[in-house]
């Protein structure tokens, strides 16, 4: 399926990618020219065909970098067997040492050093797994992006004609998606006349669609009237109801005036009352003061 060029540089991969997109887009460009000429359901089912189509050109992702995962996820199992390996010998060497030593702080160091080994390779261990979710995530690339890839590493020389027809590429595929869209964005014309009727039309001088259009446009009016008068509607009641709080209020405050004016008008009796009490005392008081001084008087001039 590659060409001489892809052989001479080294890269029957490229080639390989190169045919499929070449199939698919021509397979995509077909869908798109016949569109055109369909209507109604056949026209949705034929866009989303070349959607389907549009997709897969976008989604080819290169086998070989498959097998590039599963080198990167055996390398990876050998890494971990091997950390597993020399975390099993340093373990054994670390018990013989253990028995064999006759300090209590050899042991220790050696246990130390078991340990820290240990963590080394855990580390490594994680450290490997990292880079491979890494590396998968990083093949999950499109076949365009496949091609990219693969054009770096050809020689010079085969370089700048791959990258023309990797650019070509790229360009068409952008081109097909594009008239998707616009083919997807734009009403056929047929749609339009199954769904207004063979008058439909769109000559400003038309009589119908002027009067529709007045039509429209005194909807809209009488929808926006409407709207206005309900937010008026509304506005009232919220006047009303805050009219009756306020007559509430007042009525309530009607009745702690009068309370009020009951409470004055006996505390003005009982000071009436007051007023009486102490001026009768102040008589009393002064006829007792003067009949005190008769009495003394009288005694007074009979002691003479």
């Amino acid at each position: 399926m590659s060409n001489a060029l892809d052989i001479n540089a080294g890269s029957e991969l490229f080639g390989n990618y190169e045919a499929e997109l070449k199939l698919v887009e021509a397979d995509l460009t077909q869908k798109l020219q016949q569109i055109p000429e369909l209507s109604g359901e056949e026209r949705k089912q034929a866009i989303r065909g070349a959607e389907r189509a549009a997709d897969e050109a976008k989604e080819l992702v290169c086998r070989s970098l498959v097998s590039v995962v599963s080198v990167v996820t055996v390398v990876t199992v050998v890494a971990v067997v091997a950390a597993v390996a020399v975390v099993a010998i340093v373990a054994v060497v670390a018990v013989v040492a253990v028995v064999a030593a006759v300090a209590v702080v050899a042991a220790v160091a050696v246990v130390a050093v078991v340990a820290v080994v240990a963590v080394v390779a855990v580390v490594a261990v994680v450290a490997v797994v990292a880079v491979v979710t890494v590396i998968t995530v990083i093949t999950a690339v499109t076949a365009l992006d496949q091609m990219n890839l693969e054009k770096s590493s050809l020689p010079t020389s085969s370089r700048n004609a791959v990258n023309k027809r990797f650019r070509d590429h790229q360009s068409d595929l952008d081109g097909l998606t594009r008239q998707l869209k616009s083919l997807k964005s734009t009403p056929h014309e047929a749609d339009r006349a199954a769904l207004f009727g063979e008058r439909y039309t769109d000559d400003p001088q038309d009589v119908q669609l002027e009067q529709r259009q007045q039509l429209l446009s005194g909807t809209e009016r009488l929808g926006r009237s409407s709207q206005r008068l309900q937010e008026s509607q509304r506005i009232a009641l919220e006047t009303e109801q805050i009219g009756a709080s306020t007559l509430a209020d007042l009525h309530q405050q009607r009745s702690v005036l009068e309370n009020t004016h009951r409470n004055l008008l006996q505390s003005e009796g009982y000071v009436d009352r007051s007023v009486k009490t102490l001026r009768g005392m102040a008589r009393s008081i002064a006829i007792i003061t003067v009949l005190v001084l008769l009495i003394i008087g009288v005694i007074y001039s009979k002691f003479k």
